[in-house]
């Protein structure tokens, strides 16, 4: 919760312009009687703009593309200055293609979901409820006809298959040469 200066007091001389959020406890300012947090929050310190994580398998650092086993060792003036020239040239280029290519690929991006959303909205969601209703009718009549002809066979089936009765009994012993024990066994 916030801690704010109550509206009677505030003719007083007491300085409320730092104020703590008991429940973060971040710093806070207040500025027209209104709770505002100071600085910046953590995804504009972080300058991450993939809120929802949709890229977090493209690791392109470093350290995340060159990495180098206990023995051999490249030089340290040799691994940072790769470091630097891999660093540099990978930022350099994406800002190229980024500004060459991106408005086109968001126009282009742009239309195909607008052309995606039109159709699931205006087009198949329509069409998938008049099948779900016109599917709704053809299921009752083929209920009905399995109903009318099959479920004559099915119970008669199932009154057959009641009858069955079933006798568990213990195999008899595989060295036994008798035929007629197994004979005598199997019969029905």
């Amino acid at each position: 919760f916030f801690v704010a200066p109550r509206k009677e007091f505030a003719d007083e001389e007491e300085d409320h312009s730092e104020l703590i959020d008991t429940s973060s406890k971040k710093s806070l300012k207040l500025r027209n009687n209104e709770v505002q947090p100071m600085g910046k929050s953590f995804a504009d310190m972080s300058g991450s703009r993939d809120p929802n994580n949709l890229n977090s398998h493209c690791q392109v650092e470093f350290d995340d593309i060159i990495g180098e086993p206990g023995e051999p060792l490249t030089p340290e003036f040799c691994w940072n200055c790769s470091r630097k020239c891999y660093t540099i040239t990978q930022r350099f280029l994406y800002i190229i293609l980024v500004v060459i290519f991106s408005p086109f690929i968001a126009f282009f991006t742009g239309c195909a979901f607008a052309c995606v959303a039109f159709q699931q909205i205006w087009c198949i969601g329509p069409c998938l409820r008049c099948w779900k209703i016109n599917l709704a009718t053809v299921r009752n009549f083929w209920w009905g006809f399995l109903l009318a002809c099959c479920g004559p066979c099915a119970e008669v089936l199932g009154l057959y298959f009641s009858k069955i009765k079933v006798r568990y009994q213990k195999l008899p012993d595989s060295d036994s040469t008798d035929e007629s024990v197994a004979a005598g066994y199997f019969n029905i």
